[in-house]
């Protein structure tokens, strides 16, 4: 059975001509940016052989892009859906049916992930135009999407879990982003506070020993915090898929470059996926404790007795 909490926020938004707006100048916008990096192959009268390239290119922009709009809108849907029930003074009446406190938060969690999904799936035809100039293929897109749909899910449930403890919509919306601030700049500290910024960065000046190193040791190395990034699981998806960051930024010297030797050592076919479980089960923990402060204490105890 559809969860009723999904089935009447989604109706309401759906019916909303401002989900039609937000649609249109999501699409507008990754189409500037197509137009953007394949101007040669859009606006130019001559084609050559090296603007291939720009394909490899817009589907790196693109991808950032969207990784950006994503993470940006998802914590100002869902930061409202219990604050704003609060606000209203209908929260009282949601907790005192029969609807349990775990329903309501998924259901508010879902109906905003849907819409974001639905955003993503609107850019796919965007995105496959990128295929045009070759580089890319539709699993390396599908990857992507998939990717961005477990980081819109994470930042759904940070925002669904400052709505549960917050009593209006404003003061949740500003602890989300702080508080997704505080985890993309948590995570990367370790680049440059590691106690191994020594052994890590003598891999520049050993070339032997890096080429004899296992994917094992390159894990060790690694300092754990960044393999749970944002940016490192982006960077990593993408120069899987494409090698651009090689071939575009290749060399370099410090700390920077050796920790991206290290992700290049352990796979960068891995580092995303070992990031995106670590993002999914995060967001389920944050999800069930969401589920547990947004039924008030007195409340518990009552249904108990």
């Amino acid at each position: 059975m559809l969860n009723p909490i999904l089935a009447s926020s989604a109706l309401r938004r759906m019916r909303s001509v401002r989900t039609i707006v937000i649609i249109g100048v999501y699409v507008a916008v990754l189409m500037a940016l197509l137009c953007l990096g394949m101007s040669t192959f859009v606006f130019g009268s001559t084609f050559y052989i090296n603007s291939m390239s720009a394909g490899i290119t817009t589907y790196c922009l693109l991808m950032a892009a969207q990784f950006a709009l994503i993470v940006l809108v998802a914590p100002a849907m869902t930061a409202g859906s219990i604050a704003g029930e609060r606000e209203r003074q209908t929260l009282e009446l949601l907790l005192v049916t029969n609807t349990g406190s775990l329903s309501i938060v998924f259901g508010k969690l879902m109906e905003s992930f849907a819409f974001l999904a639905l955003l993503i799936f609107s850019g796919l035809p965007v995105m496959c135009l990128t295929m045009l100039l070759g580089g890319i293929s539709i699993l390396q897109i599908l990857t992507g999407m998939l990717f961005l749909m477990v980081y819109a899910f994470a930042a759904a449930c940070v925002g669904i879990l400052c709505s549960s403890f917050m009593k209006n919509t404003v003061a949740a919306t500003i602890i989300s982003y702080v508080l997704i601030l505080l985890i993309g700049i948590g995570t990367i500290i370790p680049l440059l506070t590691s106690i191994d910024k020594k052994s890590i960065t003598d891999i520049l000046y050993d070339n032997a020993a890096y080429a004899a190193m296992s994917q094992m040791d390159g894990f060790r190395m690694m300092p754990k915090l960044l393999l749970v990034n944002p940016g490192v699981g982006l960077i990593s998806l993408i120069e899987d898929q494409t090698a651009f960051i090689q071939q575009n930024f290749a060399g370099g010297h410090g700390r920077l470059y050796a920790t991206f030797l290290m992700m290049k050592k352990i796979g960068y076919n891995i580092v995303p996926f070992i990031n995106m479980a670590f993002v999914v089960i995060t967001a389920l923990v944050l999800l069930l404790l969401a589920a547990r402060l947004v039924r008030p204490r007195h409340v518990r105890i009552r249904r108990k007795v």
